[in-house]
């Protein structure tokens, strides 16, 4: 069997673990080639392949986080052909029993030709197109050098010569000198075969931003020179810079707004003002971190979510009730300081809020299935939204106001408009509830993370989805979107963070470190700065420097006893992180 062995390494070329393997076995004198399909016949027994799966299975998930990503990607094409050499040796039922007790953990990256294998039992196996691609192509798998010297050890230390063969004749490995992890989700799949989820996110999309509104932008500025004001001339530059035009960008027709009015000048000019005194964020820069936490709550909180001037937060309540605070004075006031109002009017517990960008409106969304609109001046409800038939788990305003989004239990997301109570777009698709919901800044398309394992962009034009990410191992809990448009991050019960290429539908990068669900994402207004809240009682901040592939975690914020449920970047960069203490 050391021979065996020998003879593997030295036709792949590892001369480095070749000669290691000499020094440990003795073996000096040159080794012959061996026919590897033949191995087989060392493992009469089928239940050895289960054996063998279930222990590389468990060494794989005790490994380190940042060798896990890369080892996981060979588990496919092995549960894959131990259960096609199940079938070809007539090993009717134990193919059956291995099949269903491995198919749930690959499902969600490989749903369709998982399903089509369950067919393979009853069919002519050297006459199923399924079977033929598996055996006649290899399926690559891309892993750093060290990663893969680690899987060959442990295969060669425990004798899994089955596993061995498996991997030889079916599955061509890539290494690479990069650390591992580096890039997540790629070089894995059948050699020259595009997989069905590839050719779904080649569909063209525009993600440049939304073109400039010019007859409005040139009256702000007849405005501002009307009434002149101190910082005037740095104001007028952002509003040059916002008459560029991407050559990515949408048409303004697909997603009608209405007309701006003389009110929303005034407006403007301080969301610039806000602009222009912008802390920015760099690795040797990291924002000042304002956390508020909540105590006595009785476990009764389900949702906290602030303004994003600061000025403003709001609290819900799984008795119905939502919290308000309105800060007078710099973000970051005692709560206990601050004027509140209690906000009456859902039957059942509120699981979403967001606040308009200027701070005039608040939506909330509960179990009792409607949409509620308040005004931040009166502090009174205005509209009561319908649609859904399931209680309503998230609600997002559009960044350009008038439009939002619902996410439900009812495994569907809906656009509505502030003068519409009853929903203008239906977007199904997932197979589960949708727990959360994302506008893309340009308001063209709809993000949406779910309990399927999935997130999917949505057309809101069309209501169709045209992006579809799926790479969790567990319900989508958060998601983000880059201030440029370009990227997307996403996060679950899986404790990680993935971030995605929109323009592609792949994965950049996988963050890891949280210990337990993370319930919030968001980035800063430059876009370099991801921050992640989760239950593990901590709050994290990873950078990102787009597909050059060097995201990594800056700095992790432990507290006490307060998992952190929301984190929000400030017009002016300050994060603000929400929890409640737990006694």
């Amino acid at each position: 069997m050391d021979r065996v062995v020998l003879s593997y390494l030295h036709k792949r070329g590892y001369a480095k673990a070749e000669q290691i393997f000499r020094q440990e076995t003795r073996i000096q004198d040159p080794v012959g080639d061996y026919d590897y399909s033949n191995l087989v016949e060392f493992y009469a027994e089928s239940k050895e392949y289960a054996s063998s799966y279930v222990k590389l299975q468990k060494w794989i998930q005790d490994s380190i986080d940042v060798y896990q990503l890369e080892l996981r990607r060979v588990l496919f094409p092995l549960f894959v052909h131990c259960y096609l050499d199940l079938v070809q040796r007539n090993y009717r039922q134990d193919a059956i029993d291995f099949y269903q007790r491995f198919k749930e953990e690959h499902t969600v990256e490989n749903k369709q030709q998982v399903q089509r294998l369950e067919g393979v039992i009853n069919d002519f196996v050297q006459e199923n197109e399924l079977v033929q691609n598996f055996r006649q192509n290899k399926y690559g798998v891309k892993m750093s050098r060290y990663s893969f010297e680690l899987l060959l050890s442990f295969l060669q230390d425990n004798k899994y010569m089955l596993l061995l063969r498996l991997m030889n004749q079916y599955v061509l490995i890539e290494t690479a000198q990069e650390k591992p992890g580096m890039e997540e989700g790629t070089g894995t799949g059948l050699i020259g075969e595009q997989t069905p989820l590839d050719e779904f996110n080649q569909q063209q999309i525009k993600l440049g931003p939304l073109p400039p509104d010019l007859q409005y932008l040139v009256e702000l500025e007849r405005f501002l020179d009307a009434d002149p004001i101190e910082d005037g001339p740095e104001i007028k530059q952002l509003i040059e810079k916002e008459k560029e035009m991407d050559v990515d960008a949408p048409s303004r027709e697909n997603v009608p707004l209405p007309p701006k009015k003389f009110s929303d000048f005034k407006q403007d000019i301080e969301m610039k003002r806000h602009e222009l005194k912008r802390q920015p964020l760099s690795t040797t820069s990291l924002p000042s971190i304002c956390c508020y936490t909540f105590m006595n709550t009785n476990d009764a909180v389900t949702s906290l979510r602030a303004s994003e001037n600061g000025e403003a937060v709001a609290c819900a309540m799984a008795d119905s009730l939502v919290k308000l605070w309105t800060i007078k004075g710099r973000p970051g006031q005692p709560l206990e300081e601050s004027p509140s109002k209690t906000l009456i009017g859902h039957s059942g517990p509120v699981y979403g809020m967001d606040f308009t960008v200027d701070n005039q409106f608040l939506l909330t969304s509960s179990q009792d299935k409607t949409v509620r609109l308040w005004s931040m001046e009166s502090k009174t409800n205005l509209v009561c939204y319908r649609g859904h038939n399931y209680p309503v788990f998230d609600v997002q305003w559009a960044r350009q106001g008038y439009y939002f989004a619902t996410a439900s239990y009812d495994k569907t997301s809906r656009l509505y408009s502030t003068d519409h109570i009853f929903p203008l777009r239906l977007f199904v698709g997932h197979l589960s509830d949708v727990s959360c919901v994302k506008f893309h800044p340009n308001c063209n398309y709809l993000a949406t993370g779910s309990s399927d394992h999935t997130c999917r962009l949505w057309d809101v034009q069309s209501g169709k989805s045209v992006r579809i990410f799926a790479k969790h191992n567990g319900p989508v809990t958060a998601i983000a979107m880059s201030p440029d448009g370009r990227q997307m991050a996403s996060a679950g019960t899986d404790n990680t963070v993935k971030l995605w290429d929109l323009g592609s539908g792949r994965v950049i990068k996988t963050l890891t470190g949280h210990q337990s669900t993370i319930n919030s994402l968001c980035f800063s207004f430059s876009g370099n700065i991801l921050a992640s809240g989760a239950s593990d009682d901590s709050e994290k901040r990873a950078r990102t420097q787009g597909i050059e592939f060097k995201s990594r975690e800056i700095k992790s914020f432990m507290t006490k006893r307060t998992p952190i449920y929301n984190v929000q970047f400030t017009s002016r960069n300050v994060l603000l992180a929400m929890g409640t203490f737990e006694k």
